[in-house]
């Protein structure tokens, strides 16, 4: 019988852990330690009579491994397994049985807020990231962070979420605003970073954000949010934080026929002009679509009017496919001549790369890294392997290492950032302030101040080995 962890822990029951996997591995330190934890239980025999912790180090490594069978009716049970569909068979067997469970993440997060302060606490006791003797404007890592929130107010025809069906609301559990500011400290990472954030869905609808945003730039990162621009309150609240704008730069994706359809291209416009009037940095980019070309014209006199320029263009791609293409009925000539009359640098430097299978050793895993802001899970790059984990021990030196001659893509579809950021040493390539910025009819950048320098400079330049 499925029962929330507080429930579940009235009384200081026996408990046991059934799965000695990898989640098991991953979450066993992150658990309350005091528990009264039983046994592990597994459905393999040859697993019997051994210690799935005794490699890891937490107060459960001398813990036994036993059968199912002997988990008894008034034990609980924290489920940690991975697969849903095992989870399911899992929990059929426990109802039948009259067991009471939860999954163990509900023990992770019942846990979080103690987990926190434990590790803040020995960080700050036994750990020298005191001294911070880092150029302040100089950038050498920059950190594609992704946000699990997978709903969006928006049905765009092009999403890449929309393609596999995958909209959902979905709960996110995150470490403190200062626990993550002290896992991305710049004494971990060797110096100042710019970290972007982007969720599967609407990024600014995960509400838990913009806390952690503050404390990052409060610690000398500069940060980019990748967002529908809907979301007023997220902005309002971003303001209300009183962080230094210079370092904010706002990727705000232009959704015209969305936007049009739901009446809220003025709430958009509100925001883009709120950010912009805050100080912070800001780009407007449209992500191409074949519904969208007999609009081309409108959007063209549109954007001169409401932002002084031409949006910057991206290139849609197709994730349902094997190779990743081009989300366009066109041939490519067609598609380079619609979407290359916005003359836009990030549409020509994205265009020219795609299907283009980078074979130069790529330094990602070492100057960049992909990064999930809830589990604070890293790889080397998006679908390049698993690296380390950030948050299980903040004294602990952060493992990077280097994708080199091996990247997993069949060719590197977020170009636009690694490349041109220098994540290959010496790759001609333009800055990403080329492909962000605009220069408006009256003489201002969209792009401009502390943001400007920053996005104009290599990583290659500034991690000189």
């Amino acid at each position: 019988m499925y029962k929330t962890y507080a429930e579940l822990m009235k009384g200081y029951p026996n408990v046991v852990i059934w799965g000695t996997g990898k989640i098991m591995r991953k979450y066993i330190n992150k658990i309350d330690p005091s528990i009264n934890l039983k046994f592990f239980a597994d459905t393999y025999p040859h697993k019997w009579g051994t210690c799935p912790a005794k490699e890891i180090d937490c107060v459960f490594s001398n813990v036994i491994c036993k059968s199912k069978d002997e988990i008894l009716s008034d034990d609980v049970v924290l489920i940690a397994i991975e697969d849903q569909r095992d989870i399911e068979v899992v929990s059929v067997e426990l109802n039948d049985r009259g067991i009471s469970y939860c999954h163990i993440l509900e023990a992770v997060y019942s846990y979080m807020p103690k987990y926190d302060a434990l590790q803040l606490e020995r960080y700050r006791k036994h750990c020298d990231w005191t001294t911070d003797n880092y150029d302040s404007k100089k950038i050498v890592k920059f950190i594609n962070c992704h946000v699990p929130y997978s709903y969006c107010n928006l049905r765009c025809s092009y999403c890449y979420i929309g393609q596999i069906r995958d909209f959902k609301h979905k709960k996110n559990y995150f470490h403190s605003p200062t626990f993550i500011r002290a896992a991305l400290s710049k004494n971990r990472l060797g110096g100042v970073a710019f970290i972007n954030f982007c969720a599967a869905g609407e990024t600014f609808l995960c509400k838990d954000l913009v806390p952690i945003i503050a404390e990052l730039v409060k610690e000398g990162h500069y940060i980019s949010v990748v967002t529908n621009g809907t979301i007023s309150k997220a902005f309002d609240d971003l303001l209300a934080s009183g962080i230094n704008m210079e370092h904010v730069f706002i990727k705000f994706s232009f959704h015209y026929l969305e936007l049009k359809r739901l009446n809220l291209m003025d709430a958009f416009l509100c925001n883009v002009k709120k950010m912009r009037e805050a100080g912070a940095s800001i780009t407007i980019e449209i992500t191409p679509s074949d519904e969208l070309i007999p609009y081309i014209d409108e959007v063209k006199a549109f954007a001169i009017r409401e932002f002084g320029a031409y949006p910057h263009i991206t290139v849609a791609r197709d994730d349902t496919t094997e190779n990743v293409k081009v989300l366009t009925q066109l041939s490519m000539d067609e598609y380079k001549k619609t979407w290359g009359s916005f003359d836009s640098v990030l549409f020509e430097f994205k265009v020219a790369q795609v299907y283009k299978k980078r074979q130069e050793y790529c330094m990602a895993g070492i100057w960049s890294l992909q990064m999930n802001l809830e589990t604070g899970d890293i790889n080397k790059c998006i679908g390049n392997p698993y690296l380390d984990n950030i948050y299980e021990d903040l004294c602990r030196e952060i493992k990077f290492e280097a994708v080199g001659h091996n990247c997993k893509l069949p060719y590197c579809w977020n170009c636009h950032a690694y490349l041109t950021l220098g994540v290959i040493d010496g790759f001609k390539a333009p800055t990403y302030y080329d492909v962000r910025d605009r220069k408006t009819a009256d003489g201002k950048h969209w792009v401009h101040g502390d943001m400007a320098e920053i996005f104009k400079q290599k990583l290659y330049e500034n991690n000189k080995l």
